[in-house]
């Protein structure tokens, strides 16, 4: 398991414990490809939508959060 804590990449508060693994990995094994894609679109555009909002200094964070989720759309 990577111990680098990129709040974008890798954030730690995601890590489950004892696996190596994010949750988004559970998210995409028990979810169908559709369903994924939606969760994706989701939380691209809560993190696109509040970007600035939640925390001002915080702003690019979030757009590069969402900017994740677009990725895993597109792969």
């Amino acid at each position: 398991m990577n111990c680098t804590n990129d709040e974008v990449h890798n954030p730690s508060h995601y890590q489950l414990e004892g696996l190596g693994i994010e949750s988004v990995d559970v998210i995409r094994a028990v979810l169908t490809e559709e369903e994924f894609k939606g969760w994706c679109k989701g939380n691209a555009l809560k993190y696109l939508m509040r970007s600035g909002k939640k925390d001002p200094a915080k702003a690019i964070q979030d757009l590069e959060k969402g900017g994740v989720f677009i990725s895993w759309l597109t792969e």
